[in-house]
């Protein structure tokens, strides 16, 4: 997609750009406290202010095979050039954690503040390929050596290493590779910005698409994507969003399109067009699987064409997958409406809203009072300086009306 230069972009959009509440820079919040002089082991950078862009990325980490299993386990090793004092900050937070009386867990670091190294990965979606090998070994390395920092380092509570002794890397998994994965979990990297950019107003709001190709449910979920100090030296994160709910919405084709200026021949089912904040729920792979299914078959119906993925009929694609047993209705129900660019055109301009949650009932009736709103609406016509009509009193639209 690079190489093919079609325009991308890298990390998170403003909340102003597309008009998404979850968008940009995130509220922080503080992990541990009183570690400024300590040596944090990892990358920090303040982000700018909520709701602002910028170019980071959800951090990354390895996918680890372990098991619980004697026979076949290989114990946390120390890495070349272990330093304990790297991990300090651990330490300080496990301290202070288990100082409340709660009792030690291995959740305690393994997901809030360990496994994914925020803010080590900001530079991969544009590093060069060696760059990239660069920042994979350093996260191999830096995990593991918090592995054998969690398991042997008597600062960490017994309970915690206890329970890291129950496991130990598979003995017969990435057997040539020192039995660990080959490739860093990136979960977001470039991402195109097409025919169509989904955004959250797709997932919540606008989920019927005429050149629907996939359905999508994931929840929009990011991880955290900065850590940082503030001027009292405590540690902070920020990035985590969680829209709590799965909904079921449209992938559109024109998501995996490039702009037809730009290339004709390239289709984009991974890193596809869409924003940060639809990104963090697009970019699991069910949905990757589904969109690569949909590329490929258009790609196929392109060749056999006039070799142009823009061209390729909705229609004819939507009863290929269909025929192999894609799940193609409609999650909203102006899908398949003659007037559905209006309908979403008088949505987003405010002139109308929907009857519930992601449904516009395109069928139902509207009664004069409520007509006259939608026209003061359109139109952006000013209050009215009389009543002009005798049986409109009560009506909660009788300003719109005169």
């Amino acid at each position: 997609m690079a190489r093919a230069g079609v325009t991308s972009t890298i990390g998170r959009e403003s909340t102003a750009q597309y008009g998404e509440a979850l968008a940009g820079v995130r509220p922080g919040r503080v992990v541990v406290r009183g570690v400024g002089g300590l040596d944090l082991g990892f990358p920090v950078a303040p982000p700018g202010p909520v709701g602002s862009a910028d170019n980071r990325i959800q951090g990354a980490n390895f996918r680890l095979c372990l098991t619980t299993n004697r026979a076949n386990q290989l114990p946390f090793a120390m890495p070349e050039g272990y330093d304990p004092a790297r991990y300090d900050v651990f330490a300080k937070y496990l301290a202070d954690r288990a100082a409340t009386g709660a009792t030690p867990h291995l959740n305690w670091v393994l997901w809030t503040t360990a496994m994914a190294v925020h803010g080590a990965n900001h530079a991969y979606p544009a590093g060069t390929y060696a760059q990239r090998d660069e920042i994979t070994v350093w996260h191999r390395t830096y995990t593991q050596g918090l592995l054998h920092f969690l398991a042997n380092d008597g600062r960490v509570p017994i309970q915690i290493r206890n329970a890291m002794a129950t496991f130990g890397l598979c003995k017969d998994e990435f057997v040539d590779n020192g039995n660990w994965p080959y490739l860093l979990y990136i979960r977001e990297g470039r991402r195109m910005v097409g025919t169509h950019v989904l955004t959250s107003h797709d997932i919540q709001t606008i989920r019927s698409k005429p050149d629907i190709i996939a359905i999508g449910s994931y929840v929009m979920d990011s991880h955290y994507v900065s850590r940082w100090l503030n001027s009292a030296g405590d540690l902070l994160v920020e990035g985590q969003l969680h829209s709590g709910t799965r909904i079921r919405y449209a992938i559109p084709y024109g998501s995996l399109l490039p702009r037809r200026t730009e290339a004709t021949n390239l289709l984009v089912p991974v890193t596809a067009s869409a924003s940060h904040v639809a990104y963090s729920s697009v970019r699991m792979e069910p949905q990757y699987m589904m969109m690569g299914d949909a590329a490929g078959s258009a790609a196929a119906m392109a060749a056999i064409g006039n070799g142009v993925v823009h061209d390729v009929s909705i229609a004819a694609l939507q009863a290929k997958l269909r025929s192999r047993g894609s799940v193609l209705t409609d999650p909203g129900d102006i899908g398949t409406s003659m007037f559905y660019h209006d309908i979403v055109w008088a949505w987003r301009v405010g002139i109308m809203a929907g009857c519930a949650d992601g449904r516009f009932c395109p069928t139902a009736g509207v009664t004069r009072e409520q007509m006259a709103a939608f026209l003061v609406r359109a139109l952006g016509l000013p209050p009215a300086t009389r009543d002009y009509f005798a049986d409109d009193g009560g009506s909660p639209f009788q300003d719109q009306i005169n």
